[in-house]
């Protein structure tokens, strides 16, 4: 959440301490910290901020079809996991949107 607003203040121009591209780098390529549908939907809606480009990559590498029978946040229904993992399918979503808008009108 915090990576997430990090690049919401860099896309004003203003540049954060941090280096947002390593940190998210690193979290994509070890997802093991993954423990239920609300992280996994943290990293959805990362990538399609970081790197929509790589959204079906990571979709079927993290069995993201799945994700709501695996991890027990969401089938005990926590709120604030479902609503993590379903803001993460929405940003997902609007970039699949995006990119056949964009193919249509190429």
């Amino acid at each position: 959440m915090t990576l997430l607003g990090l690049r919401e203040f860099d896309q004003t121009g203003a540049h954060s301490p941090f280096n947002t591209e390593a940190l998210y780098g690193s979290l994509v390529r070890d997802t093991s910290w993954i423990r239920g549908a609300g992280d996994l939907g943290l990293l959805v809606w990362l990538t399609a901020t970081f790197a929509p480009e790589q959204l079906g990559g990571l979709t079927r590498r993290v069995e993201l079809a799945t994700a709501l029978d695996r991890y027990s946040d969401a089938r005990e229904a926590r709120t604030m996991e479902l609503a993590w993992f379903l803001a993460g399918l929405a940003h997902r979503s609007s970039c699949q949107d995006l990119s056949s808008t964009e193919r249509e009108q190429g």
